[in-house]
């Protein structure tokens, strides 16, 4: 049996072989790395589907692997963390429909290290789930340079609204009333709740 690769192949992908290629890329891609194509961006999300930061409405938030295979699937030269998917160390097998992927090999950049932590601004792949989860454990007692850092991180992101009463409570504790923060902690985690709920994590 003939395998080719495709860092040989260079532009030269058969349909086949790209369609194959990106399903495996979904499905194989670790946790936070980055797939984009056009105006589409999406990240890998911890219970296997991709969170889409960028793209047509009806893409927002997380989407199962087969909605994120059709979305990327309109594009010639989708990129896995910058890379181009044709440019990655495969080897196929067979042809025409029955082309399958012998080996497939992901250098992810994605370690330990790049999950959030308060502070974070905006990078390529900067952990917008691990933000929110963060987010939902916060409360009036964290310290407040952690929560200043957390609210940094998010309005870096663009995630203003979500994140506009924890900006309030902060404001209260500087004053030096606990107090009058918790009532805008609790509307900051109702917020929280449904940004993930519209998002799909849960």
């Amino acid at each position: 049996m003939k395998y080719i690769k495709s860092l040989e192949l260079n532009e030269a992908l058969n349909g086949f072989q790209k369609s194959v290629l990106l399903d495996a890329v979904i499905k194989q891609a670790k946790v936070n790395q980055v797939l984009t194509a056009g105006n589409l961006r999406a990240s890998k999300l911890s219970d296997g589907r991709w969170f889409f930061q960028e793209g047509p409405r009806k893409y927002k938030g997380a989407q199962d692997l087969k909605t994120t295979a059709e979305a990327f699937g309109e594009y010639a030269f989708a990129e896995l963390d910058g890379k181009y998917l044709r440019d990655l160390d495969v080897k196929f097998t067979g042809s025409g429909k029955d082309t399958k992927i012998k080996s497939l090999k992901l250098e992810s950049k994605v370690n330990e290290a790049k999950k959030f932590k308060p502070g974070d601004m905006w990078s390529n792949d900067f952990d917008y789930e691990g933000m929110l989860r963060f987010a939902s454990k916060v409360n009036a007692n964290t310290p407040l340079k952690t929560l200043n850092a957390l609210f940094d991180s998010a309005t870096d992101v663009n995630y203003h609204t979500p994140f506009r009463n924890l900006g309030i409570a902060i404001d209260w504790i500087e004053d030096g009333d606990k107090k009058g923060a918790k009532d805008y902690f609790k509307m900051f985690k109702d917020d929280i709740k449904k940004e993930m709920k519209d998002q799909g994590i849960k």
